[in-house]
């Protein structure tokens, strides 16, 4: 492998570039070397896709739950109808009575 081509690479990852299976098809070698010659060289691995994505998902999630509690307290404080609280909150009837037992 040569210097010059692995400098690039490596250079590459650490942009955000190049993902480290296309620096390993690139380079001839496994991810996993990939990582293991990033840690030789003190290059930092970039942070993936995924801890963002699951960061997004989890934003999502916590903000429908809040939406769905919503709707639920409205049928259990002001006497919300339970198909009109679930049509608010995206979700089923069956949902909001789950919420309701909830809280």
């Amino acid at each position: 492998m040569k210097s010059s081509t692995f400098s690039k690479v490596l250079k590459m990852i650490a942009a955000g570039a190049l993902s480290r299976a296309d620096a390993a098809a690139e380079l001839g070698c496994s991810p996993r070397h990939v990582n293991r010659l990033m840690a030789d060289a003190g290059v930092a691995r970039p942070p993936g896709v995924t801890r963002a994505a699951r960061a997004a998902a989890r934003e999502s999630n916590l903000a429908r739950q809040g939406r769905i509690l919503r709707a639920a307290l409205q049928v259990s404080v002001d006497g919300l109808n339970v198909a009109t609280a679930a049509a608010r909150a995206g979700c089923s009837e069956r949902t909001i009575y789950r919420y309701r037992r909830k809280k």
